[in-house]
């Protein structure tokens, strides 16, 4: 059910049934707590209190992946894994498809190119991206992208594109309704490290939206009140090719065209990079 990849500072354990690394050893230390995984939820905000009875019922809250195909092949000192895989939820049709090519050098580095393609019957999506759970104490950040404050594709003109810190905690906004928050759009690079400076670094093609926090979206979209809220113990840190915008539907309009994520057909390529 794993292909297992080594080398001289890290071994990596790559699931055959989720298409993703469930472990990532580096320097001797674990940095995963839980397996990575596709993302196309979120805690729905006030704004889209209409669309989530759509993206529920089209299972985005419930989607699950399936690999439909893998191979493995090594050259020289390179690692090569291609998978085929659906993500959809039981009962209901495909959500999206993705082929992802993923290639692991000799010193650890990560480099993932994912070509997707969505299902045009599905309304769209809140967010494509990874979500990976962090050791609970790798939570500091450092990231280039619009910020201090949360920053979204419509909602980002009151924050300046620049380099900042950050921590899980300091990142999440205290609404008193939980719901998706703390998001940094078009970032160029993320690096996410521990109090002894390991952890890893996440660099893409094209800007990205990232996200740090001490909460998962399955507890923001549960939860009533921010006093409710309990901590995962992990680092929830979600990487994101897009999200769709925040909009103002729960008193408005229905958000616009140009900020739904719903391109068709895109490719996704990152790289992660142990930090040592």
């Amino acid at each position: 059910t794993h292909c297992i990849v080594t080398g001289d500072r890290f071994c990596y354990r790559f699931s055959k049934i989720t298409g993703l690394f469930d472990s990532l050893k580096t320097g001797g230390k674990e940095l995963l707590s839980a397996p990575m995984q596709f993302n196309i939820w979120r805690a729905p905000t006030d704004n889209d209190r209409n669309i989530r009875r759509e993206w529920e019922k089209a299972g985005f809250n419930v989607a699950q992946t399936r690999v439909a195909e893998i191979s493995a092949a090594m050259a020289g000192d390179t690692v090569t894994i291609q998978t085929q895989t659906v993500l959809a939820a039981v009962y209901r049709q495909w959500i999206v498809r993705i082929g992802a090519e993923i290639t692991i050098d000799r010193q650890g580095g990560i480099a993932l190119r994912l070509a997707v393609t969505k299902n045009t019957e599905m309304p769209f999506l809140p967010r494509f991206g990874l979500r990976m759970f962090l050791r609970k104490d790798m939570d500091r950040a450092q990231y280039y992208g619009f910020g201090p404050q949360e920053s979204y594709e419509d909602k980002r003109c009151g924050a300046r594109l620049g380099l900042y810190q950050t921590t899980a905690m300091e990142n999440h906004e205290d609404y008193i309704k939980p719901q998706e928050n703390g998001s940094h759009c078009r970032c160029d690079f993320v690096r996410v490290t521990d109090p002894a400076d390991m952890g890893l670094c996440i660099q893409a093609d094209t800007p990205f939206s990232m996200n740090l926090s001490p909460y998962t979206q399955e507890e923001l979209t549960e939860k009533q009140h921010n006093y409710e809220l309990t901590e995962c113990g992990h680092t929830v840190l979600c990487i994101d090719k897009g999200q769709s915008g925040i909009g103002t539907n729960s008193c408005g309009p229905e958000l616009p065209e140009q900020y739904r994520f719903n391109d068709t057909d895109f490719v996704f390529s990152l790289r992660i990079d142990p930090v040592i």
